[in-house]
């Protein structure tokens, strides 16, 4: 007996025809998988159980060969208990989630985000720059007493020791009131084509893979869930954003039997 909505909905319904869409057409793209496995976001998963990076795995089990690729901890089994998550499923949420960041009305707010932190380090900015100025201003008007003192005939080695430390000073302060740089805003005019790029970049390419991952900052690998940390700062200040999800819901969205939905149907055997 199917009940429809007897389980409460975890995935959006948008976000969750996406991934289908995107799964069906992975089907038809099998061929693919006899060349060298393409792993959309090697290098950011770390294991939270041991620490250490979590790598690709394919292998091909039972009578019929069933493909399955993975992100495992490097140490898997022989060090670490930590499960291995299905490469498949976790790359193409992975871009649908960048693809939604970068709609339009999200980029905007992503935008104004972006802005508001780039006001308050502007903010902070100023009183440094003010400090720095006053500190170079004062070693400006020292060794210009020193001068005229030099001038007027006074003349000691004391004073040169002086002279000579308030010219290093100065070179330091000078170096560093050049160094000092006010964020520019971002206008949204600047990443306004990152939403038409991520849908015209092919799949599984390099220059895909290194388009989503400037958004990705690190996914934090648990035996049961795990957090996706994104940064949609876009190289002007860092703006993270940390997403938790069971490995239930991932996997349910690609229609797998997995724990999670077991669990729901024996709650549900439970309540009637």
């Amino acid at each position: 007996i199917r009940i429809e909505g007897g389980c409460p909905a975890i995935i959006g319904k948008k976000l969750f025809a996406q991934v289908q869409r995107i799964k069906a057409k992975n089907k038809r793209n099998t061929g693919r998988y006899h060349s060298k496995e393409f792993y959309l976001l090697t290098g950011k998963l770390v294991c939270d159980v041991c620490g250490k990076r979590m790598i690709g795995n394919l292998r091909f089990s039972g009578r019929s060969k069933t493909r399955l690729a993975t992100y495992r901890c490097n140490t898997h089994r022989a060090m670490c208990n930590n499960k291995e998550l299905n490469k498949d499923y976790l790359d193409v949420y992975i871009a649908v989630l960048i693809g939604e960041r970068l709609k339009p009305k999200n980029l905007k707010r992503a935008v104004a985000k972006v802005n508001q932190q780039v006001q308050k380090f502007n903010s902070s900015y100023d009183k440094y720059h003010t400090d720095v100025l006053r500190q170079y201003n004062e070693v400006q008007d020292s060794l210009a007493n020193i001068t005229r003192a030099i001038e007027k005939g006074i003349f000691t080695d004391d004073l040169l020791q002086r002279a000579e430390q308030l010219e290093n000073e100065k070179a330091k302060l000078e170096t560093r009131l050049h160094e000092l740089k006010l964020l520019e805003p971002l206008q949204y005019e600047d990443v306004a084509y990152l939403h038409t790029q991520w849908k015209e970049l092919k799949r599984n390419t390099e220059e895909f893979r290194t388009f989503i991952q400037q958004f990705v900052k690190a996914i934090h690998v648990r035996p049961y869930d795990f957090d996706i940390v994104l940064d949609m700062g876009f190289g002007v200040v860092e703006l993270t954003e940390t997403i938790p999800m069971r490995r239930g819901e991932l996997y349910e969205m690609f229609d797998s039997k997995v724990k999670e939905q077991k669990r729901c149907l024996r709650n549900q055997k439970a309540d009637t």
